[in-house]
């Protein structure tokens, strides 16, 4: 599994093919699409977030500019968490 991130007009300008299971991220809106290697972008549906199971993710903010998975310890250890990352707790 991939993740390529850009903001949504660079993403609808380009309309790639996502490879199969591929995630692609608007950083400006943080919604995502995950490709099956057929269908552009522009056909391909919204998605909920997926993580791992017993993950937890928490976004805080309109858009997410980075996806960083982390142990909860380490998670704990952010002082304050950046506003636009999605932080996936791992264990």
């Amino acid at each position: 599994m991939s993740l390529l991130i850009n903001t949504a007009s660079a993403w609808n300008a380009t309309n790639p093919i996502l490879d199969l299971n591929q995630i692609g991220v608007e950083s400006d809106s943080g919604r995502r699409k995950i490709g099956d290697g057929v269908h552009r972008w522009k056909v391909l549906d919204y998605q909920q977030a997926i993580l791992p199971p017993g993950a937890a993710g928490t976004v805080v903010g309109d858009g997410v500019s980075a996806i960083v998975a982390l142990t909860q310890a380490a998670y704990d250890l952010i002082g304050s968490p950046v506003a636009t990352t999605l932080y996936v707790i791992t264990d």
